[in-house]
């Protein structure tokens, strides 16, 4: 059996000692099985830290990614290593780097609630907090998604766009309307949110919380309404209301629109 394939057999097999022994005797470290996953690939996704830094010494391609885009800060990130991702993040992996979902560390750091790891990655000078994911989703609408007030306030406190849109026109607020939750709802309207930004469904966040059925989000969004403007979407807001059965909510819209 050549060098070459040994290696090979040994990254499929997840077989960490051969793959460090081969590490001291070949230039082949950077060897990728069918998946386009290496060693160092293996060992950030398995916590294995040892062979993380044995392998980064021999050489291996740091920013490497597999056929899904992934690169190994990618993985240590999806699987919690936090050890890991600090280890690749002082070697200087690229912390902006987007797997074939578009998707960054910090974006997967956020979707898997692991706030360690997004602290530690937003550590970067380099870090760039507003990167969006196949969706146009950023790490902030994310955190709203999962309903973390944590992740959103330290995404905030990072300079993380309040009103920025996604591919269907839906910013944070809009999620957090969607979800009913209405801690994050005041957070982002304490900071700024706009609650009269329409998506392209025409559909502001007093809309998308009464077609969810979220009664108690709908009544803090209109009584927090900042702007006079809107009346349109307040139109909206008022259909919406008598389809879901909120004959008073619609009322109360109404007289809002009048005001």
């Amino acid at each position: 059996m050549t060098v070459l394939k040994e290696v090979v057999n040994s990254v499929e097999t997840a077989n960490f000692a051969e793959i460090y022994t081969l590490a001291e005797k070949t230039s082949y470290i950077n060897t990728q099985n069918c998946y386009g996953e290496t060693a160092l690939i293996y060992a950030a996704a398995t916590g294995n830290k040892q062979l993380m830094e044995d392998l980064l010494s021999s050489g291996s391609r740091i920013d490497h990614q597999d056929n899904e885009g992934r690169a190994a800060l990618h993985w240590a990130v999806a699987r919690g290593h936090l050890d890991i991702v600090q280890l690749l993040t002082e070697n200087n992996s690229n912390v902006n780097i987007q797997d074939a979902r578009y998707k960054t560390p910090l974006i997967l750091a956020v979707e898997n609630n692991r706030p360690e790891i997004a602290v530690r990655l937003l550590t970067v000078k380099q870090i760039q907090v507003n990167q969006r994911d196949h969706g146009g989703n950023t790490a902030l609408h994310w955190a709203v998604d999962i309903g973390s007030r944590a992740l959103a306030e330290l995404l905030i406190q990072n300079k993380a766009q309040i009103n920025i849109k996604n591919n269907f026109g839906s910013t944070p607020l809009s999620w957090a309307a969607k979800n009913g939750c209405i801690e994050l709802i005041n957070l982002l309207l304490d900071n700024k949110a706009d609650p009269e930004l329409t998506d392209n469904l025409e559909r502001n966040a007093l809309m998308r919380a009464i077609e969810n059925g979220h009664r108690p989000a709908a009544e803090i969004l209109l009584n927090r309404r900042v702007s006079p403007a809107g009346r349109k979407t307040l139109d909206g807001a008022e259909r919406s209301a008598v389809i879901h059965g909120y004959a008073d909510l619609a009322h109360l819209i109404k007289e809002k629109a009048r005001a």
